[in-house]
């Protein structure tokens, strides 16, 4: 605890006065104390007074031109649920009790009733309820003459203030002339001495009871607009003794509208409605003089130097070491906690932001600066739930408490204070996107930081927490949250994407099922992407998507895919490797050859595939469907369907796999359909590419070629089966494997404009295997860089791995995430990545495998060996896959050429140019 601050301690256990009406736990001591000065200042002058006897009417024509008439009245300021309510009952009953910091004042003054201006009848006069408390305290005293006269005197005048007696002061007697100038004018001049009247008689009242001055306090005088304006005329008219110490709450803003309110009507409806030229040209003027009558009125009635604002739970804290009582556990002895830690861990709790997060959580900073009401309710919600203390475990009913407190303002946000009650993950992701979706500036929002609009904060706070009620211990809905919140709203950072029909059309488009899966979600990420794409300029790397081709003249195939100039003469696999001379062979040509392709002809089906054959039961066999989790079709806007392998289904396909573990692999998780177009507003026709349409490049292959048999399953598949197999059991017993939304954030963002930044260096060399490899690692990279301590400048696996093998490198030993375990420990993963065969250029393929291996070893020997599935160093070896490499033509006998993974396969794949 801070040194030289005094101590408040807070019991949440206690209601709302009972939290402030202990001496030791009184929150706004600050203003108790100012309250008992300004009391005591206004006492002395009553004593300084007191030896120039009681005030006195005039008896003689000659009586003064004005007298004294100070405006004492104290105003306790603040807003809707600030405490001041609270505080004045605490003041009130500690004046009367003469205890606390009115010990030496409280026997000097007389407490009259709180008067709340909501519960006055309007046909009642403030003046007489108040008089009628004053009889009330008087009536235990003795009575004497001098109060009696007193009295008499006051009551002759009442009869001129408004709500008493007849609705005019002159009736039909003021005809009479004679009754005129004896009665009547003695009557006015009652009338125009009653507040002078009304001092005398307090004094009187006052010393019967032998006591200074009564304590009068207003509740809420300026929520009462039918009686408010009435108060503050009686006190500026009337209740102007210095032996009356008047009290008044509320907030200074409405103050302001409720005097404007009357200056307007003063103005006069006619002159509002018919001067309009005018006003016109004196508008600045009127509002000019308005504001200054408001400013005068508030400055007389209300001086300065009387009002004690209520200060939030974030200024006292500055002021005091303020710690929250527990009842049952201590820390260090004491059994409390300062207030910021204890409610700051609770909130990252919530979050799933995890325990190494320091310092005050910026939320309980923006709520510790609410009124005090919302504050406490706020941190009542967060107490809600069993735990031990300080270290506990949140259940969801302390979310729910706290989406409660907020529920006027999530209503204001147009979000259902029930979300996390429907108890269903896709409709929080929804309603989630459609509110992101709805904000100009979703993409920094999806940040999860604390935004300026204080409704937008809490609004934005409250979707975390439902979202995290599903993400805990989740890696599949932690990366499904990724692909239908995350990525498309930091898309919605591109300009073309800014427009706010265009962003309702992406929410329908996206979410055209109440429950799409993942993979559905990552294509139609790919379409949107695609979306301002000419057929003719579709570029090959596109956020995360490989777009492939079906057909390409061999001149063309030649030039892509073996940096062969022109296609030698004689078309046969030999031939090519021959032409090549000295320049790097690719691994799946010289693959060809060692199995004795060489003779072959260089044709669809040997040396190039469409990824729709090698999807299939005929090339692959069952490894196929593994291939088939990758491609995702669409259609254009001249309604050609268009293909794509991805690395965002590759981890779509793994959040299903996570999120359904029982599912039958691979056929369980392909997204067979075609996306539909998703047309913008007035955006050109696609052209087709003529180049990419040749009827005559397929060598010979149509449609009604017949595919061979399929293959059946190898032993190498049913080895790969029961790796991801084991995988999958590993994956469901890692712990704390789930994401805080305010890292799916960053995350997401981050993997957006790495991804949108590598399409810009992928040069016309790189293969289809290729880009996919790099748009993977990057993926990887994103990952466990962002859920890791790393620290240091942003670099992402552009051109090569060497950022993602040193950041898995063992001198950095570097903390893996959970999330980040079971995505590098993926067989599935590295069946696609470079498999580093030795002798190859590539040597940092066999550096990355080798890092993450040891990473991943390293996490584990610091795991408790009870778990029943380990991590295998064996997974992150690409699975050997057998290829059938012949024409379909071809009356040859079969070929099958092995190869480790997918890499080399897929850079034999043409893709956009």
């Amino acid at each position: 605890m801070t040194e030289g601050k005094k101590t408040i301690v807070l019991n949440l256990s206690k209601s709302e006065t009972g939290l402030v009406n202990d001496a030791e736990s009184l929150v706004q001591r600050d203003g108790q104390q100012r309250l008992q000065r300004v009391i005591e200042r206004q006492l002395n002058q009553i004593r300084e007074l007191g030896t120039k006897g009681p005030d006195k009417p005039p008896s003689s024509p000659n009586f003064e031109l004005s007298y004294s008439r100070p405006h004492n009245a104290i105003l306790i300021e603040g807003g809707r649920g600030s405490g001041k309510t609270t505080f004045l009952l605490n003041a009130l009953d500690n004046l009367n009790k003469a205890k606390g910091d009115f010990a030496k004042i409280g026997g000097r003054v007389k407490v009259l009733p709180i008067l709340d201006p909501t519960l006055i009848e309007t046909k009642q006069n403030i003046i007489v309820v108040i008089l009628s408390m004053i009889e009330t305290a008087v009536a235990s005293c003795a009575d004497d003459a001098s109060l009696g006269e007193a009295r008499q005197n006051l009551a002759e005048g009442l009869s001129l203030l408004d709500g008493i007696g007849q609705a005019s002061a002159y009736g039909a007697e003021w005809e009479d002339a004679s009754w005129v100038m004896s009665r009547g004018l003695d009557k006015a001049r009652k009338g125009h001495s009653f507040e002078r009247k009304l001092n005398i008689y307090l004094e009187k009242a006052l010393g019967l009871m032998d006591a200074d001055a009564f304590v009068l306090a207003f509740d809420d005088v300026d929520t009462n607009f039918s009686q408010g304006f009435t108060i503050l005329e009686t006190i500026r008219k009337y209740l102007t003794s210095p032996r009356l110490i008047l009290m008044l709450s509320g907030d200074l803003e409405l103050y302001g509208r409720l005097l404007r309110r009357n200056i307007y009507r003063t103005f006069g409806e006619r002159v509002l409605r018919h001067d309009i030229d005018i006003l016109e040209k004196s508008r600045p003027d009127v509002a000019g003089t308005v504001l200054e009558l408001e400013e005068q009125y508030l400055l007389k009635i209300l001086p300065p130097q009387n009002r004690i604002v209520m200060l939030p739970l974030g200024g006292l804290v500055e002021r005091y070491n303020i710690v929250l009582e527990d009842a049952t556990h201590t820390v260090e002895g004491v059994r409390a906690e300062p207030i910021a830690h204890w409610a700051s861990a609770r909130i990252r709790d919530q979050l799933l932001e995890g325990p190494e997060s320091k310092g005050t959580h910026p939320f309980f900073d923006f709520v510790s600066m609410e009124h005090m009401r919302m504050v406490i309710g706020y941190l009542r919600a967060l107490q809600v739930g069993p735990g031990s203390f300080p270290k506990f475990n949140v259940e969801v009913d302390s979310r729910k408490a706290v989406l409660t407190v907020f529920e006027a303002r999530l209503r204001a946000n147009s979000l259902p204070p029930d979300i996390i009650d429907r108890g269903n993950f896709d409709y929080t992701l929804r309603v989630a996107f459609e509110w992101f979706s709805r904000q100009d500036d979703a993409p920094e929002l999806l940040r999860f930081g604390i935004p300026s609009d204080r409704n937008k904060a809490v609004g934005l706070h409250c979707l975390a927490l439902a979202l995290a009620n599903f993400l805990r211990n989740s890696p599949g809905a932690s990366l499904r949250a990724m692909f239908a919140l995350g990525l498309p709203l930091a898309m919605m950072r591109r300009p073309n994407l800014a427009d706010r029909q265009i962003r309702a059309s992406i929410t329908a488009f996206l979410w055209n099922q109440s429950a799409p899966s993942s993979l559905e979600v990552a294509a139609r990420l790919g379409a949107i992407d695609r979306l301002a794409q000419d057929v003719a300029k579709a570029s090959a790397s596109s956020f995360g998507t490989v777009g492939v081709v079906s057909k390409a003249p061999r001149d063309e195939l030649v030039r892509r895919l073996y940096n062969v100039a022109k296609a030698p003469a004689s078309l046969t696999v030999a031939a090519l490797s021959a032409a090549l001379k000295d320049k790097p062979k690719q691994r799946w040509l010289s693959a060809l050859i060692e199995a004795g392709a060489g003779p072959a002809d260089f044709a669809h089906g040997v040396t190039w595939f469409s990824i729709e054959e090698l999807t299939g039961d005929d090339r692959l066999g069952s490894f196929g469907g593994y291939l088939n989790l990758i491609v995702n079709r669409r259609f254009t806007q001249r309604g050609e369907v268009n293909r794509a392998v991805s690395a965002l289904s590759l981890f779509a396909a793994i959040a299903q796999m996570l999120l359904e573990p029982e599912g039958d692999m691979p056929r369980s998780y392909v997204f067979p359909s075609i996306v539909p177009a998703l047309r913008q507003k007035n955006a050109p026709m696609g052209k087709a590419d003529a180049t990419l349409d040749e009827d005559d490049a397929l060598d010979g292959d149509s449609a009604e070629d017949e595919s061979a048999a399929a293959h059946e399953a190898t032993d190498e598949f049913g080895v790969f089966q029961a790796k991801m197999t084991a995988w999958r059991e590993f994956a469901q017993q890692v712990k704390e494997a789930g994401l805080s939304p305010e890292t799916i954030g960053q995350i997401s963002l981050r993997l957006h404009d790495d991804l949108m930044a590598l399409d810009e260096k992928v040069p016309a060399a790189w293969k289809t295997g290729e880009i996919l490899h790099r748009q993977i690692t990057n993926v990887l990279h994103v990952v466990v860089s962002l859920t890791s301590d790393h620290v240091g400048r942003k670099e992402s696996p552009k051109t090569s791995d060497k950022p993602l093998i040193d950041l898995l490198s063992e001198k950095r030993s570097i903390r893996l995430h959970p999330l980040a375990v079971i995505l590098l420990s993926c067989p599935l993963v590295w069946a696609y990545l470079d498999p580093g065969e030795a002798g190859q250029t590539n040597a940092n393929a066999a550096r990355l495998h080798r890092n993450a291996a040891a990473s991943l070893t390293l996490w584990q020997s610091k795991q408790a060996d009870t778990s029943p599935k380990r991590f295998d160093p064996t997974w992150l070896d690409a699975p050997r896959v057998s290829v059938l490499a012949k024409a379909k033509q071809s009356k040859a006998k079969d070929l099958r050429v092995d190869v480790n993974g997918f890499y080399d396969l897929l850079n034999v794949v043409p893709r956009y140019v």
